[in-house]
């Protein structure tokens, strides 16, 4: 939105520096004493030679202290007893402002210059921040933010520019272990409600899948393999943060999960010390502990739940708007139109299919069910490498005989589209079974092998075989 944000991370160590500011030493003198003092000596040097040959080089204490000394040696030179004492003011001047208090500029803190540059402001975690400093800050949630940054003097009010906005996020679940936020507080902001990303079964399952399909190289030849072992996790999960350990929370979960991603291919070694590791609430975790979340882990798979999880896929998007929505409803609903994938898959440029394949392969639960694309594009991909002959082409636009390679593909893919045509089987919804019959129909070895796997199809009209297919 072309804003500037500030983001202040707040924790319980937080000081009210964040409010008031601070106060900075400084190492040359501010520009004003500077001028101030640059205007006397120039005065001084008009009727006197020695102070005229005087050059200040900087302004570091060090150096006007040695100027100091020098017009002290050289007073006796002066007779006039009014230059005396504006030499005598000089050398005051110079010392003084040389003193550590008052080499030490005050700054504004990082709220007060949100306020008077108009910048938005995220004040991240305030569970954890001290009240005493949010009391402080209270009158910024007003009709007219302000902040009052003393309780006496002048020129304490500051008050924000017209673009001034706070935003703050809040986790009430830790909140309660530690203190309440003010319900006056929370009164006067806009408040909206994310749960925790390991509320429940399925969002933990989520989570982890959802990290750990990104990885190319768990060491699981199945999908249904990795599915379960996603399950033993959130199982331990979820035993462990339900034994009242306020420690565990969905942070935990998800560093559970990074650290099975970058540990990829995982092993048994592996799983158990990254289970131990997560779920210790010592340094030293002794043999009964390590003995329990084992067995978490061992616990027997509840069938139901994986029947549950059949919609947990992260998935990411395609080239092809189409494509991606169709993938997304086949995860969505478990259901998909064989139709329309094919029909899109066949209007996609040969130079998207890689891109595609990573997205069946690692993104897709059901990637089984679409071997024969993904398998296609292997070995298209050797053909089409540096052809050039393949520029803008895609397989809707190759005919029969035009690339021998792809015939045997063509043909069954145009099976496909006469049955769904023919029998409306696109207003047939087909379940993950369905699909992976479908799989078994490419293996076919004849026709007839593939109208009895057709047959098989939840749903599908039997009196198939009483019309002829031309």
């Amino acid at each position: 939105m072309g804003q500037n944000l500030v983001v202040l991370q707040l924790n319980t160590e937080t000081s009210d520096s964040i409010v008031y500011g601070g106060y900075k030493p400084l190492s040359e003198l501010r520009i004003e004493q500077r001028t101030e003092i640059s205007s006397m000596l120039e005065e001084l040097g008009k009727t006197n030679s020695f102070i005229k040959k005087i050059q200040i080089k900087d302004w570091k204490p060090n150096t006007l202290k040695n100027i100091v000394n020098e017009l002290n040696e050289n007073k006796i030179l002066i007779r006039n007893q009014n230059q005396l004492t504006l030499l005598d003011n000089l050398i005051n001047k110079i010392s003084n402002a040389c003193q550590f208090y008052n080499l030490i500029d005050k700054y504004d803190s990082v709220i007060v210059k949100a306020m008077k540059e108009g910048k938005w402001l995220l004040l991240d975690g305030i569970e954890a921040c001290p009240s005493v400093i949010l009391d402080r800050i209270i009158s910024l949630f007003s009709s007219t933010p302000k902040l009052d940054l003393y309780e006496k003097g002048t020129d304490n009010e500051i008050i924000a520019k017209q673009n001034f906005r706070v935003f703050m996020t809040y986790n009430p679940y830790e909140a309660t272990t530690r203190q309440r936020i003010s319900p006056s507080l929370l009164n006067r902001c806009f408040v909206y409600t994310l749960d925790p990303i390991d509320q429940d079964f399925n969002d933990s399952f989520n989570t982890i899948f959802g990290i750990l399909s990104q990885v190319k190289n768990l060491g699981f030849t199945s999908t249904s393999d990795f599915q379960k072992i996603v399950v033993r996790f959130v199982n331990v999960h979820l035993k462990m943060k339900s034994e009242n350990n306020s420690n565990i929370d969905a942070r935990t979960l998800v560093r559970l999960a990074q650290s099975l991603a970058i540990s990829a291919p995982l092993n048994r070694t592996k799983v158990e010390s990254i289970l131990y590791s997560n779920y210790s609430d010592t340094l030293e975790m002794d043999d009964q502990q390590k003995t329990k979340i084992w067995n978490y882990f061992s616990e027997k798979i509840d069938e139901n739940k994986l029947k549950r999880i059949k919609n947990s896929v992260v998935s990411h998007s395609t080239e092809l708007d189409s494509l991606r929505n169709s993938l997304a409803e086949l995860k969505r609903s478990n259901k998909f139109s064989i139709k329309i994938f094919i029909q899109t898959f066949l209007r996609l440029p040969f130079e998207n299919y890689e891109s595609f394949q990573n997205a069946l392969t690692f993104d897709n639960q059901y990637c089984d069910v679409f071997k024969l694309i993904s398998d296609f594009i292997k070995e298209s991909e050797k053909l089409i490498q540096n052809d050039r002959k393949f520029d803008g082409k895609s397989l809707g636009k190759i005919q029969k005989g035009e690339f021998p390679i792809f015939d045997d593909f063509l043909l069954r893919i145009n099976f496909y589209l006469f049955i769904t045509d023919k029998y409306q089987v696109d207003a047939i919804e087909y379940t993950a079974n369905d699909l992976m019959l479908l799989h078994q129909i490419d293996k076919a070895k004849s026709l007839n092998d593939a109208l009895f796997y057709l047959l098989s199809l939840r749903k599908f009209i039997p009196n198939i075989l009483l019309h002829p297919i031309s």
